[in-house]
């Protein structure tokens, strides 16, 4: 289902943003005692004790220090918190629990996975999160069918399907899939990008894919009482004197059509150009210019990319903002990374598809 500009048709993304919140707990202080009472069971050592207390900070320290040195749990741990992050931010669930977390006592080997969710239609589901980076172009993610065994004990023991969420990092892509949409080979469960995308469940959190008139400009016009002209260093002073955005060449007047425009250009992945435009030897205005390397179509729209790509180009840029992990998590709350959609208005300047994208049956 697409929306236009024009269209006043309401649409079930636009309904659903409401802003989640994280629910205090204090982990500092009440996960710290229950790590230490699990040390102290293994080692069998006493609470008060001096000598286990130097132990145990010990440990931490060194486990602390290993999981730093090791990519696979950096990026692992992190992207999995981005999954947290791009689920709330989507507007499209009411809850969203850490799951595997905590003490589990079970009859069989189980392993909870990642996230517990309950979506805004009811669903209630659990959610395994993976980073993956494909050696050779177009290598299937594996998962090992004796490790899912013990993610389906725990799943089956509340009655809940369990989905496997994918983070395809040399696409920056966010599939969520049905473990039964799997293939099977061997010891493997597979799933090939193309199934992926076809059996893919993130529109059922909010996600969706964005058309619009390109280009997307950004322009920095000159207030010419205080820009001085080109200087023989070709420098000069420029003050703005005020602030164009269009898309397609129509300017934008709406304060949240505009904002939405420049979250396009940030995040949206179009290339970007730079350049001043003068006049003689003084400048106008500095123009800057997304657009898509080659039209898709002939048409008035050319789609851009998905709402939960944007969230993740957002959360990369805090958290790795040269290809370095520099934090787990940003500081701010998930609903910082909403997306706000701009409303549908018959008065438009902002003509937008928006696709919503449903698994094959």
């Amino acid at each position: 289902m697409a929306r236009q500009g024009g269209d006043l048709t309401t649409t079930r993304l636009l309904d659903s943003q409401h802003t989640m919140k994280s629910i205090p707990r204090q982990p500092m202080r009440f996960d710290a005692l229950d790590l230490y009472h699990a040390f102290l069971s293994e080692k069998g050592l006493r609470l008060k004790d001096a000598d286990s207390q130097a132990a145990f900070l010990s440990q931490i320290r060194n486990e602390l220090l290993a999981a730093e040195q090791s990519a696979t749990i950096v990026h692992g741990t992190r992207t999995e918190a981005m999954f947290a992050y791009v689920a709330t931010a989507l507007g499209g669930c009411v809850l969203l629990k850490k799951e595997d977390a905590g003490i589990v006592y079970a009859e069989e080997d189980v392993v909870p996975p990642d996230y517990r969710i309950v979506a805004k239609d009811g669903t209630e589901y659990f959610v395994e999160v993976k980073n993956f980076r494909e050696r050779r172009r177009g290598d299937p993610y594996v998962l090992k069918r004796k490790y899912v065994a013990k993610l389906e004990r725990y799943t089956s023991a509340f009655g809940k399907a369990l989905k496997i969420a994918v983070y395809w990092s040399d696409w920056h892509l966010w599939t969520l899939v049905d473990l039964v949409r799997f293939q099977t080979k061997g010891a493997w469960y597979c799933l090939p990008l193309s199934r992926a995308m076809k059996f893919n469940e993130m529109g059922g959190l909010g996600d969706a894919l964005i058309g619009v008139t390109p280009p997307l400009t950004l322009r920095l016009i000159a207030d010419p009482e205080r820009t001085s002209e080109v200087g023989a260093d070709d420098s000069f002073v420029f003050t703005i004197g005020g602030v164009e955005i269009a898309t397609g060449g129509t300017i934008i007047s709406d304060e949240k059509e505009r904002n939405f425009v420049l979250y396009l250009m940030m995040f949206g992945g179009w290339p970007t150009e730079q350049r001043v435009q003068l006049d003689r030897n003084r400048p106008l205005s500095v123009l800057f210019t997304s657009a898509p390397p080659e039209r898709s179509n002939e048409g008035r729209f050319d789609t851009i990319t998905f709402l939960s790509k944007m969230i993740s180009t957002h959360y990369n840029a805090i958290t790795a903002p040269a290809g370095e992990v520099v934090s787990i998590a940003p500081s701010a709350a998930p609903s910082a990374f909403r997306v706000d959609l701009p409303n549908a208005r018959a008065t438009s300047d902002l003509p937008l598809q928006i696709f919503y994208l449903t698994p094959a049956d």
